[in-house]
């Protein structure tokens, strides 16, 4: 991924040593990178181009992704107070597809405890239920606690807390 922001007063024409240096805009649509975003400010207006690698990325997916960056965008412009943790990524539409694909119902979500904590109390409900399945390997509730544990404890043992 790589993310490119300029200013337009960069790409003007230049006198170099003798030599004028035009901007060349490269209309090629290809990129080095599986994703970049190149931002360009002009007159107090940003233009945008987003190029992607095929292979990895389907139109739909950019679409989808161009419109959490505006949303980002919208979102700071409202409010440029705003901490980057409190912005808003997904439509309120698109938030409520994601939480009815999970299962969750109205009134169902936990707002009063972190995730981790919420882990733990299905580790404990259903130790022995598979928790999760990568690679041909099956993990128990309980497992995937206890190895999530012992990562939580050597990232402490580093120095890693809140807000590191």
């Amino acid at each position: 991924m790589m993310c490119n922001v300029q200013r337009w007063e960069f790409q003007q024409s230049r006198e170099l040593a003798g030599m004028t240096v035009d901007y060349l805009v490269n209309d090629a649509r290809a990129t080095k990178f599986d994703l970049n975003l190149e931002v360009t400010e002009l007159d107090h207006r940003l233009g945008c181009c987003l190029t992607y690698s095929t292979d990895l990325f389907d139109e739909p997916r950019i679409a989808q992704m161009a419109g959490h960056w505006l949303n980002l965008l919208q979102a700071l412009l409202a409010d440029p107070q705003q901490r980057l943790s409190e912005l808003p990524l997904l439509q309120d539409a698109e938030r409520q597809q994601l939480l009815d694909s999970l299962g969750v119902e109205a009134g169902e979500q936990r707002l009063d405890q972190c995730i981790h904590s919420l882990f733990a109390e299905q580790a404990r409900l259903r130790a022995d239920a598979p928790a999760l399945t990568f690679a041909g390997e099956t993990l128990s509730y309980a497992e995937l606690d206890a190895r999530a544990n012992q990562l939580a404890g050597m990232l402490r043992q580093r120095g890693v807390g809140p807000q590191v």
